[in-house]
């Protein structure tokens, strides 16, 4: 035998390199892909155990790292890369440490569907966690992870609709942020009448049917609707239309960058001082980049805030600023990759192996606790169930951004429903 081979052999036979590695290195020495397979085969019929015994799993993570929304794309990269070192540290996975493969989506659904089909046909991952947009969100399921059968964990409250045995979602849905947050408006704030204003594609759309429904039911009127298009510059006629009808609330779901363009806009023509404006999209990384005094009594709704006073989230927030810097922040984006890379790692856990078909049926079944609260997936929707929590913004503007956010009501273990949709909605 060929000395390089000899040696790669022990190398393996000393579980000191995975299986891809291994191959990668036996076709460098001369051996065909089958003829590495085979030579692979034969090394652990001599080593024993299981196949794949210690090999690493191979996590796959669509982060928005440039475009419209890399704002938020950092928070979601940090998760990921703690909660991966954290589960390493403990031992890994049944003894397997977790490698993690991170892409930038660059906030464009074709970048990111090309992107999942890499981390799936050439680094053949075992799961993908990530994605921000729904219109990113949408593209991969139904043109990468749906077709190949591959475990797929969104991290983001998004407007729902995606069913498949494969997808699972930590994120919130409708009925979990939108439908708890407008009656608490309704009230504790005294209003009527929203004007609504968003992107022009399926998250604003799907989440403002959601809101429409809940405000017709609390007894309100949504007296305006607006859809402005991605990488829009100037909001000045939407929000002259908007002032003219003196809504109660304005509401508003820009993406990313958008969003913080629009408020700046409404704030310099004075909005917020005959208006309430009230968010599902008004978050840590945000409030940053707006004047402060004029955010006093804003309000948002979300499944996670830093400012959680839970000795778990304590504790969570703490580590992540050791790890990341003491000044960072992040929102409850970021904080779902976390739960998405903890929800796989138990669900293997579970499952005692890496068989796909035991994995998805462990995921079904774990229950842990989260810096948002408990997490146990719904058999039906295979979403979380996940607490809502209502804050305002402190008028002490002399606070971090992330403290000003004071919660005001929480609804805890909402159980998750939505519909299931062949495409996103329009």
């Amino acid at each position: 035998m060929d000395e390089g081979l000899r040696d790669l052999r022990e190398e393996f036979r000393e579980r000191l390199i995975p299986r891809r590695e291994f191959i990668r290195r036996a076709t460098l020495l001369g051996l065909s892909l089958s003829g590495a397979v085979a030579f692979l085969n034969a090394c652990r019929d001599e080593q024993g155990g299981e196949p794949g015994e210690g090999e690493p799993i191979t996590m796959g993570a669509l982060v928005p790292l440039s475009g419209i929304t890399e704002i938020l794309g950092p928070p979601m990269q940090n998760n990921a890369m703690l909660a991966v070192e954290e589960i390493n540290q403990a031992g890994g996975i049944q003894g397997r440490r977790i490698d993690l493969l991170v892409e930038d989506t660059a906030s464009d659904p074709d970048t990111a569907v090309e992107k999942a089909r890499k981390l799936i046909r050439q680094d053949q991952v075992d799961v993908i966690v990530g994605v921000l947009t729904s219109a990113e969100r949408w593209a991969v399921a139904l043109s990468a992870t749906i077709p190949a059968k591959m475990i797929y964990i969104n991290p983001t409250y998004y407007e729902g609709g995606i069913c498949d045995r494969y997808f699972f979602n930590v994120g919130a849905l409708p009925n979990q942020q939108i439908d708890p947050f407008v009656p608490w408006l309704v009230e504790n704030k005294g209003v009527s009448t929203f004007y609504l204003g968003g992107s022009d594609y399926a998250w604003p759309r799907g989440s403002f049917a959601a809101v429409t429904a809940a405000v017709e039911a609390a007894g309100g009127q949504v007296v305006g609707e607006e859809y402005s298009p991605l990488g829009e510059a100037d909001f000045s006629a939407p929000l002259r239309r908007m002032s003219a009808e003196r809504p109660d609330v304005i509401y508003p779901l820009y993406a990313g960058a958008d969003g913080v363009t629009f408020l700046n806009q409404l704030i310099d023509l004075g909005l917020q001082q005959e208006t309430l404006i009230a968010s599902s999209a008004l978050s840590e990384l945000t409030l940053p980049a707006l004047p402060a005094e004029a955010t006093v009594g804003w309000v948002a709704s979300f499944e996670y805030f830093m400012n959680i006073d839970t000795p778990e989230n304590q504790d969570f927030v703490q580590r992540y600023r050791q790890r990341f810097g003491a000044d960072q922040t992040m929102d409850a984006i970021g904080e779902g990759m976390y739960t998405a890379v903890n929800l796989y790692a138990q669900g293997v856990e579970q499952a005692g192996s890496l068989d796909k078909e035991a994995v998805v049926d462990g995921m079904l079944a774990v229950q842990f606790e989260d810096p948002k609260g408990a997490i146990r997936i719904d058999q039906d929707t295979q979403a979380a169930y996940l607490n809502d929590y209502i804050a305002e913004i402190s008028s002490d503007t002399s606070l971090a951004p992330e403290e000003r956010f004071e919660i005001a009501e929480t609804f805890e273990a909402i159980r998750p429903e939505q519909p299931c949709l062949e495409e996103p909605p329009a």
